[in-house]
């Protein structure tokens, strides 16, 4: 196994390298449709809004929680205990102080338990206020252009442009004329 990238795809498609180069194409495009399909029947599997890795790294976080001892400081914020350090959680600020959430964006070992003694009520019984309820979220006003899109990077300001003029390379000034070309005159 290699760390390069390259090795691995010129060892792949080592025999291939030989044929011409629409042959080859074909074949590094069959391999990649084996590849995404093969991905694609793996998701279609899973059931979950968590990658199979994350949802092993929750599980073995909850289970480390079981361990740990809870004292709930006011509606919102825990003072957990039993691990190496000691946490504390506030569930309104989604936050606790080992800073794993801050880091992986994913639930730490405190929070879990935290939450376990914090029950969410069903959304059925959710307050909600009407205003909130009436609000509606229109999509982004976004206006696209006519024709076809423009592909040619523009200068930024005091950029100079440079043309090749007969195989030369010709710096092309702003007070340039429109229709012969020639410097000095509009």
């Amino acid at each position: 196994m290699t760390s390069n990238l390259a090795e691995s795809l010129n060892s792949m498609f080592k025999k291939a390298r030989e044929f011409l180069v629409v042959a080859l194409l074909d074949v590094i495009q069959a391999k990649m449709s084996s590849w995404f399909n093969d991905r694609r029947k793996i998701v279609a599997g899973i059931k979950s809004p968590l990658t199979p890795l994350m949802q092993e790294k929750v599980r073995e976080r909850w289970n480390e929680a079981e361990t740990f001892k809870v004292n709930q400081l006011n509606a919102m914020e825990f003072d957990v205990r039993g691990d190496l350090i000691e946490a504390l959680v506030d569930l309104g600020w989604r936050s606790c102080s080992c800073k794993v959430f801050d880091l992986e964006k994913l639930t730490c070992s405190h929070a879990i338990v935290a939450c376990t003694i914090y029950l969410v009520p069903s959304e059925l019984e959710w307050e909600v206020p009407d205003e909130v309820k009436n609000f509606t979220v229109l999509p982004a006003n976004i206006k696209f252009h006519k024709g076809r899109p423009k592909w040619k990077r523009f200068p930024s300001v005091g950029e100079v442009k440079h043309k090749k003029k007969q195989g030369v390379m010709e710096v092309q000034r702003k007070s340039q004329c429109g229709k012969c070309g020639c410097f000095r005159h509009y």
